[in-house]
Order: C-alpha cells, then structure tokens, then sequence
C-alpha cells in the first residue's frame, strides 16, 4: 500500500509541475501566441496548395 501511495503521489506532483511550467510559458509567451495561431491558420489554409506542388 504505501508503494502504491508513493507512485500516485510521484504522479500527482509530476502533474501538477508539468501544469505549472505550461502555465508559466503560456503566460511569459503570451504576446507571441496571436503570431503563432495566425501561422498555424495559414498552414492549415495552404496546406493543399503546397502538397499538390
């Protein structure tokens, strides 16, 4: 039981870091994601063109 314990406890804490640090990344790059979705828009948008070339 008490491995059991340990194991969830080593998950809970890795998820709960792994969700931190996308927060803080999320928040530091915040002025860059509007470039960033636009560039995603336009791939998606031209994909077709530039598999047909």
């Amino acid at each position: 039981m008490s491995i059991m314990f340990n194991n969830q406890l080593r998950q809970i804490l890795l998820l709960g870091l792994i969700i931190l640090l996308g927060g803080m990344l999320v928040s530091e790059l915040y002025i860059f994601l509007p470039g960033f979705l636009g560039g995603v828009t336009l791939y998606i948008l031209l994909l077709k063109w530039s598999i047909s070339i």
